[in-house]
């Protein structure tokens, strides 16, 4: 029986390895980011420019950012569809933006450069190249991709993490959504289709060379915003116009067909926009479950990204590899460190979101005030009681609303005041007359006739006062 029962538990101890998500668009999102490291093995080992061929005039780096840049503006406008409000749109992006950057930020500047620097580890410490590359990269504003005599050996060159430069593109398209909604823009969904079409048709007369625009362009490579932020774009049109597109092999098939015609044409940047999105979101909507990542491994993308660059160059600094033992290293590699980033970086600080969320809301009562000495004492309130027939006290019947006028009322209203050293009845302890009320010390008549007994409710608890007690928190708004 023991046996048995280790046999029928023995598979749950691995359902979490095995778990799939509902959707494969993690998947797509780890598979565009093992394809940037796939691409960038190559020039980072002086094999070629590009992993494919360079009469397709891309490359697979431009593939994979256009596929990222896709679904990020799909979902990205979904965060926001879901909860318009721009604070909380803004601490969610930066939540999943900035911790793993500030990591492998300081990592980079501070270990592996300290530990590859050719100058002594004083002066590349105190080097204001070192600094500057923290801080512009922290606010990814102007990107810096060198520090000072690191991987100056490299046969690519002294860059330490190449892959930064489409942070900022993605950091602009959040910002979009975000004016987008606070506007209201995003309520005439057609203007965001007018927008992604405007894009891509600048794109096109850019690379033709029928306009001219400044380089860089808010401190952006003028070529990388132009040819991703259309993307984003149609990322956010397919959101907003989810209702209306159906997602099907034959539809995949036919954005390669016409990616396939258009191969050359200087409209293809304008058509691309269209193929590419609805390809990178029909896979994650119709990739089989068999092909779908574990759950524990697929939302690591992220890190796999800002990873692969630093962990190639530094194979790289130990001696010459080809492409495929670059890829066979590094990709292993960098798997396990956006792992751990995904676990102890990410996540947690995704986490902060509900923290950030329940202080936002916490608001401090406002403290009961305490009379002071001079003050008048205050006029007692009167408190329903249960108050036994035989209790002696004269109580007042008041009428209830919700009985019928006339009916005898089922509530007992007693005031209640404290002894006065000036009330004779309290001094000579007797009690008050009928028909009389104490109230502060004073003696009043009874309203209540007194042919009328006493009314008591034994079913009404009674009411003590308590001290105002600390406000618990809030709960956390859902997403």
């Amino acid at each position: 029986m023991a046996q048995t029962d280790a046999a029928v538990e023995k598979p749950g101890r691995f359902s979490r390895l095995l778990r799939r998500d509902s959707d494969g668009y993690a998947t797509v999102r780890m598979g565009a980011a093992a394809a940037v490291v796939v691409e960038h093995a190559v020039p980072l080992s002086n094999h070629g420019p590009s992993f494919i061929p360079v009469s397709l005039h891309t490359n697979l780096g431009v593939i994979a950012v256009s596929v990222f840049m896709a679904i990020s503006g799909y979902f990205v406008t979904q965060s926001w569809d879901r909860d318009p409000s721009w604070w909380r749109y803004l601490v969610r992006r930066f939540l999943r933006i900035f911790p793993a950057l500030a990591v492998v930020v300081l990592v980079s500047a501070y270990v592996i450069g300290a530990v590859v620097t050719t100058l002594p580890l004083r002066e590349y410490l105190t080097n204001p190249m070192t600094s500057g590359y923290v801080k512009h990269n922290l606010v990814l504003y102007p990107v810096m991709y060198n520090l000072p005599e690191v991987f100056t050996g490299n046969v690519y060159g002294p860059a330490v993490n190449g892959s930064l430069w489409s942070l900022p593109v993605e950091v602009i398209g959040y910002l979009l959504v975000a004016v987008a909604g606070v506007i209201g823009a995003i309520r005439y969904r057609f203007l965001v289709v007018v927008a992604a079409f405007g894009s891509a048709a600048l794109l096109q007369r850019f690379l033709t060379q029928q306009v001219e625009i400044g380089t860089p362009t808010l401190g952006i490579p003028t070529h990388a915003l132009l040819l991703f932020m259309p993307m984003f774009l149609f990322g956010m049109a397919a959101y907003l116009y989810r209702e209306k597109i159906r997602f099907t092999w034959l539809g995949i098939a036919l954005c390669v067909g016409v990616e396939i015609i258009m191969f050359g044409s200087t409209m293809a940047e304008i058509t691309r926009g269209v193929t590419v999105t609805y390809i990178a979101l029909a896979l994650g909507k119709l990739l089989p479950r068999a092909l779908i990542l574990p759950a524990w491994i697929a939302p690591a993308s992220y890190g796999v990204y800002l990873w692969g660059f630093p962990v190639e160059q530094s194979i790289m600094y130990f001696g010459p590899r080809s492409q495929w033992e670059l890829m066979a290293l590094a990709l292993p590699i960098t798997l396990v460190i956006a792992l751990l980033s995904w676990y102890y970086i990410e996540k947690p600080g995704m986490a902060l979101r509900g923290v950030i969320f329940r202080l936002a809301r916490w608001r401090p009562r406002r403290a009961a005030a305490v009379p002071s000495s001079d003050a008048p004492a205050p006029v007692p309130v009167p408190v329903p009681v249960p108050v036994p027939a035989a209790a002696g006290v004269v109580a007042s019947s008041l009428p209830d609303p919700a009985v019928t006028p006339g009916a005898p009322s089922t509530e007992a209203v007693v005031v209640i005041s404290a002894p006065s050293s000036t009330d004779p009845a309290s001094a000579n302890g007797q009690s008050p007359p009928a028909g009389v009320v104490v109230v502060n010390g004073a003696s009043a008549p009874d309203p209540t006739p007194q042919s009328a007994p006493a009314i008591t409710s034994p079913q009404t608890p009674t009411q003590t006062q308590t001290p105002p007690q600390t406000p618990a928190t809030a709960p956390a708004p859902a997403g």
